[in-house]
């Protein structure tokens, strides 16, 4: 369109034809090139840019930043992908400088995001009337992210977030992110020097756990509820795997309204949690004084064999208990002594079976391993984690998940680009987390970054994120209709992979140095065997005494 309206505006009376245009020259600027053209008949020249440059069109540079931002990855693969398609890429400094302008940008859509999704919800309250001293009250979901994984050991992340989503309309309400690092700050401080005036993003203390980071967002969120949407949050359905309840506890945030937080944990938490205890049990070592160690080692086996049964039978009794007629606390006081009962019943002990409405085709384990299981110790602390898990009777029988909040975290997950690479630095966490917030409340992250910043939605855009949202309402579709798995996977070591996989044959020294050494032992062991036999011949034509001797000198 640029060109057409340039070859329009250029004729003077001659008949110039866009056949007399000629290239006279080129001007590359990473991912634009500008392009001189001459006429030929009246010797006009004008420059034309290889994209729009409008003030309504986002320009390429920025659009390619977001795009980074939205992907999850950063300069050093887009340099690369441009390598591969043979497209000269911009110069990194120009890349930071359109990240750095896009953080507000994206910032600020995810707050008209959640504050839009803070409206809906407020609605939605306020027409089942549920409300306390004519404010509406909601259940949330809780749960924090951090930038990098700590596989069980290392809770050294320098980034965090604590996000609160809709349990019902399943969007974000509010996520706060903490960072613990800069990198300018840090450069300047091992310089020596003061660092030069720029936008920090550190908000955490540097010396502060990377676990409370999770706790003091959700708290903060709890805390602007009431300013941020004007909602309560009064039911909070989260994990048991950090300290955020009892901060919130703590800090009271609806103290001056008599209205106390109740948390309901997590059912696939709750399950999770037991399988890893159960698993910790199977694998306890014998205590040195126990003698007859094989029959520890077997017992453990049926422990472990039994992990996959317990919780099974769990999820039986609290859909058991769910059906039910009685009142809930009457139901969750029944399911707490139900659950009490699984190990007997699992281990082959059905003395309280029938007294907890156990059917008896249910029982029909032939082995009693209970008495040998509380002998070596492993009933007692099976019974303690069987304990603990009927404390959460109440939660188990409402059934409800943080499955919301596991879902913004794979989001997050994809657009920090699998916590490999660190994006804590200095601004494009923030950015890339409130992506995640815009993407997972709409769907459409790009095209309500455009409208925020007043740009045009280009077709490639919208069309791309369309039928990303048909995908996506397809793929739920069919899980609901399908539900059950396509595959059946056998999860463990096979001969593909792990201690029982295939290896080749030894070499033929090393083979034959254990041929020597086996047959060594096998030697020794057969002169053991006439030994002992020739002794207790003996011993058996000879004196009490005389045997005695002999037993005492070889100390037997």
């Amino acid at each position: 369109m640029k060109s057409n309206r340039t070859f329009d505006n250029h004729v003077r009376g001659i008949e110039c034809q866009f056949k007399d245009w000629k290239l006279i020259d080129s001007y590359r600027r990473g991912l634009k090139t500008q392009l001189f053209f001459k006429c030929q008949m009246c010797h006009y020249e004008d420059t034309i840019w290889s994209e729009p440059t409008e003030s309504h069109v986002l320009d390429i540079y920025t659009a390619a930043a977001a795009g980074t931002i939205t992907m999850g990855i950063g300069y050093a693969q887009l340099e690369e992908f441009c390598a591969a398609v043979s497209i000269p890429c911009m110069f990194e400094k120009t890349y930071i400088d359109r990240r750095n302008t896009l953080v507000d940008d994206f910032l600020q859509t995810a707050m008209q995001s959640m504050k839009m999704a803070g409206e809906e919800k407020k609605r939605l309250a306020i027409e089942r009337n549920e409300t306390i001293n004519s404010i509406p009250y909601i259940t949330v979901v809780a749960d924090g992210s951090w930038i990098k994984r700590s596989y069980g050991s290392v809770y050294d992340s320098s980034s965090g977030i604590g996000a609160i989503i809709s349990y019902r309309t399943g969007k974000v309400l509010f996520v706060g992110i903490r960072n613990k690092y800069c990198a300018l700050c840090d450069m300047a401080e091992h310089r020596g020097l003061k660092a030069r005036k720029h936008k920090c993003y550190k908000n955490f203390d540097h010396n502060a756990s990377s676990t409370k980071m999770e706790s003091d967002a959700i708290v903060e969120s709890f805390q602007s509820s009431l300013k941020m949407h004007g909602v309560i949050y009064k039911i909070l359905i989260a994990d048991g795997d950090s300290s955020v309840y009892n901060s919130i506890r703590h800090n009271a945030p609806y103290r001056e309204m008599n209205v106390v937080v109740q948390k309901i944990e997590c059912t696939n938490h709750l399950l999770r949690n037991l399988c890893k205890k159960l698993k910790a049990v199977a694998r306890t070592t014998a205590p040195k004084t126990m003698h007859r160690k094989r029959d520890f080692v077997q017992l453990r086996k049926v422990v472990d064999n039994n992990i996959l049964e317990i919780r099974k039978e769990v999820l039986r009794l609290a859909t058991v208990r769910r059906r039910g007629t009685q009142a809930q606390h009457k139901k969750a006081l029944e399911l707490q002594k139900d659950i009490l009962n699984i190990p007997s019943h699992i281990f082959g002990e059905h003395k309280r079976c029938r007294e907890r409405g156990v059917y008896q085709d249910l029982c029909n384990n032939v082995n009693n391993y209970v008495p040998s299981l509380k002998h070596c110790g492993l009933f007692e602390k099976i019974d303690s984690v069987i304990r603990f898990l009927s404390t959460c009777a109440d939660s188990l029988l409402l059934n409800v998940t943080n499955n919301p909040a596991e879902l913004f975290n794979s989001i997050i997950c994809k657009e920090i680009g699998g916590k490999r690479i660190h994006f804590g630095k200095r601004g494009s966490y923030n950015a890339r987390i409130a992506g995640s917030v815009v993407q997972y409340n709409t769907q459409q992250v790009l095209t309500e970054l455009h409208k925020s910043m007043c740009k045009d939605v280009s077709a490639v855009v919208a069309d791309l994120e369309k039928r990303q949202q048909i995908k996506i309402a397809r793929n739920k579709e069919r899980t609901e209709v399908y539900d059950r798995k396509r595959f059946k996977r056998d999860v463990g070591p096979d001969s593909h992979y792990g201690p029982h996989s295939q290896k080749p044959d030894l070499p033929p020294h090393v083979f034959q140095q254990l041929q020597q050494h086996h047959a060594g032992v096998d030697y020794l062991f057969m002169i053991n065997i006439h030994a002992w036999a020739l002794l207790l011949t003996v011993l058996l034509t000879k004196t009490v005494s005389w045997r005695l001797n002999v037993l005492s000198q070889l100390r037997i």
